[in-house]
Order: structure tokens, then C-alpha cells, then sequence
């Protein structure tokens, strides 16, 4: 009896410790993660809820949406059932991409654009196009020794050859039609050595509202955009590389001249957006949103009106 009492108290003891164990291994799991910048836990009970939040600007025939996907940029924009993607976020969260769009009924994708090869932007990219019809794709074109061979990127490219979609080069002062909204390409104008002045930096019109859409265009690719004489002004400006001091320049600034700005940024890394560009941004009489404070945020228009909607109410 004693023998089998020592047994059951022995086995009590492992359940104990094994339970302690897996607590501490599952906290320290997610502390790493958080530290690499993804927001694991929302992006866990964000599939959830998404569905409530993502159709918001249903009654407006236009909607921008930057989704709140941490350090990372995913903007989906749909106008008069037209569907332009530019990014999608890290791989980590490509469900919450890709429930994102589902819920907002999508099935065909009319211009898909990778701003740049960095993973922050590719990582879900490979996924949305084995899910959806895409009609259309654009990336910068780089020199050899700076095309990454990371998975995210190879997953894209064998998407990409097994629907038979042709990746277009952004050709600067290009513009078109996607149903009623106006596209110009504005960059890369140049081949530079730095990714991030690869991006592609699109702007989008439908009607009299604007928005500038940079990717993580550096002052470098700004101050060639100001040289090259185009039209930046904009209603609503998407901060370059997550609101680095290495973007946002004043003269751009002043040359985009937004009513409000969107930060895409996480809360877990690299102290952005940065102090001085939020300064800059205000000194300036920008309204700024951020998705680590404001969750997904999506800006609605009927081509006069412009109404913004957060996905936390308290931003």
C-alpha cells in the first residue's frame, strides 16, 4: 500500500512539474516572438473578430485599409469592386491576411504590388496568391546581388510561375486605370543600392481624394521624386519605412502636404515610430494614426467626404 501510495504521489509530482514546465516554455515562446516584433497573440484573436471590424466602410464605394499587422505594411483597397493588395506583412500572420480579404468577400485581386523585397512586406504574399485570382502583379526590379533567397520570397515566385502571372517592373510616371481610380507610379526611379529606395511608391486617386502609398522609401528616393517635378500632394500619406528617421524627409513632407497619416508599425520593436517624425508630422498639422494604438485603420471616401474608422474605438 505504502508502495503504491509513493507511485501516485511521484506521478502527481512529474503532472506538476510537466504542467510548470510547458507554462514557462509557452511564456518564454511568446516573449521571443514578441521580441522579433510580431504580435503573435493578436494575431491569434484578431481571425476572430475581423469579420465585424473589416466591413465598417461598407456603405462608402471606397475603402483603404491598412491592417494592423505590426512592423510590417498590408494595405488592401477596394473601390467600386475593384481590389488593389500592396504587401502582406510577415508570414507569421498571412491567416489574418488572407481571412481579412475573405471576409471582405474578395476573390479577385485586380493589382497586386510588392512595394519591396524585405520580409515585412513579402512574408504572406506567396499565400495570397495561391488563394486568390490575381489579374495583375508588380515588384521592383533589383540588381543580382540584392534578390533575397529567403523562403518567403522563393514561395512567391513559385506561386507566381504556377498561376503563370508575370511579374511587372514599375516603369516611374506610368499611369492607369483600375476601374475608377487613377494609379501613378512615382518610384524607384533609379536602381539604388539600398532596398528600401527600391520601393515602389504608387499614388491612388478616385475622384477628388488622394493617397500616397511609399513603402519604405528613404530620403534618398524622396528627394529624386521632388527633383523629378510630380504631383505628391496627397490627402492621406502612408509613413515611409514605419516612421524611421530615414524617411519623411520635411521637403517631402511638404510636398505630399496630407490632412492625416498612417504608421504601420508594431509595438514590440525598435522604438518606432520615431520621436522626430511624429514631431515633424505635427508641426505640420498632419492627423496621425498608428496601428499599434488605432488596430487596423481604414480610411472611407466617396470621392468628397473622408471618414476614418479604428479598429480600437479609445484611438
Amino acid at each position: 500500500m505504502q508502495s503504491n501510495f509513493k507511485r501516485t504521489q511521484k506521478k502527481k509530482r512529474l503532472l506538476i512539474l510537466s504542467f510548470s514546465l510547458a507554462i514557462i516554455l509557452g511564456a518564454a515562446a511568446v516573449a521571443i516572438i514578441e521580441g522579433f516584433g510580431i504580435p503573435i497573440w493578436n494575431g491569434i484573436f484578431k481571425t476572430c473578430s475581423v469579420g465585424e471590424f473589416s466591413g465598417t466602410a461598407d456603405d462608402y464605394p471606397m475603402a483603404v485599409h491598412v491592417l494592423d499587422v505590426g512592423k510590417a505594411d498590408c494595405i488592401f483597397i477596394t473601390c467600386e469592386g475593384k481590389n488593389i493588395l500592396i504587401d502582406a506583412g510577415e508570414t507569421s500572420i498571412y491567416k489574418v491576411v488572407n481571412e481579412y480579404l475573405r471576409k471582405m468577400k474578395v476573390k479577385t485581386i485586380d493589382q497586386l504590388i510588392l512595394s519591396h523585397q524585405h520580409s515585412d512586406h513579402v512574408g504572406g504574399m506567396g499565400y495570397v496568391v495561391n488563394e486568390f485570382d490575381v489579374k495583375a502583379f508588380m515588384m521592383p526590379h533589383l540588381k543580382d546581388e540584392m534578390i533575397p533567397t529567403f523562403r518567403s520570397y522563393e514561395r512567391l515566385l513559385k506561386a507566381l510561375d504556377k498561376k503563370g502571372i508575370r511579374a511587372e517592373v514599375p516603369e516611374p510616371g506610368k499611369v492607369f486605370y483600375i476601374g475608377p481610380m487613377k494609379i501613378e507610379i512615382l518610384a524607384p526611379l533609379f536602381q539604388y543600392d539600398n532596398m528600401n529606395n527600391n520601393s515602389v511608391v504608387v499614388k491612388i486617386t478616385y475622384k477628388n481624394r488622394s493617397f500616397l502609398f511609399t513603402g519604405d522609401a528613404e530620403k534618398e528616393s524622396e528627394r529624386d521624386m521632388i527633383a523629378a517635378g510630380y504631383d505628391l500632394k496627397a490627402d492621406v500619406l502612408k509613413v515611409g519605412h514605419h516612421g524611421s528617421r530615414t524617411s519623411t524627409s520635411q521637403a517631402f513632407l511638404n510636398k505630399v502636404a496630407p490632412t492625416y497619416a498612417v504608421i504601420s508599425v508594431g509595438e514590440y520593436k525598435n522604438r518606432l515610430p520615431k520621436k522626430e517624425i511624429l514631431s515633424r508630422l505635427e508641426k505640420s498639422n498632419v492627423k496621425v494614426y498608428r496601428t499599434d494604438w488605432a488596430g487596423t485603420v481604414i480610411f472611407a471616401t466617396n470621392g468628397d467626404d473622408l471618414k476614418i474608422f479604428c479598429e480600437k474605438e479609445s484611438a
